[in-house]
């Protein structure tokens, strides 16, 4: 098989994907943003706070990430370096917010629930 059927590497950090993979990968992206939405929802309407707090973090999370994969799928055509910043910045912030909205840390509750 060849390798450069599913996309070719620029350098160490980009990878120019294959239209076909493009597609596969906005499509996973859409569904990840579409059932992230519905749990993050589902965590929203809780009736505990800590819970509600988690829900408000995925939210976050789940949007950023999809920004940044977008930004990093669409921008792949012709990377600049602020295409390739933005994309890793937005991936931080998500995984931050992903460990906050998954694990809710005592400092993050203690900051966001008043008892």
């Amino acid at each position: 098989i060849n390798p450069n059927l599913i996309g070719e590497q620029k350098s160490a950090f980009v990878v120019e994907w294959a239209i076909w993979i493009q597609i596969y990968l906005l499509f996973s992206i859409a569904l990840l943003l579409i059932t992230g939405f519905l749990f993050a929802r589902a965590s929203l309407k809780a009736d505990q706070a800590d819970v509600r707090i988690k829900g408000i973090f995925l939210l976050i999370a789940f949007v950023s990430f999809t920004v940044a994969t977008v930004i990093d799928v669409i921008g792949a055509d012709n990377p600049t370096e602020i295409t390739i910043l933005l994309a890793r910045i937005f991936l931080i912030f998500s995984s931050l917010c992903f460990y906050i909205g998954y694990t809710l840390p005592k400092f993050v509750k203690n900051r966001f629930i008043k008892e």
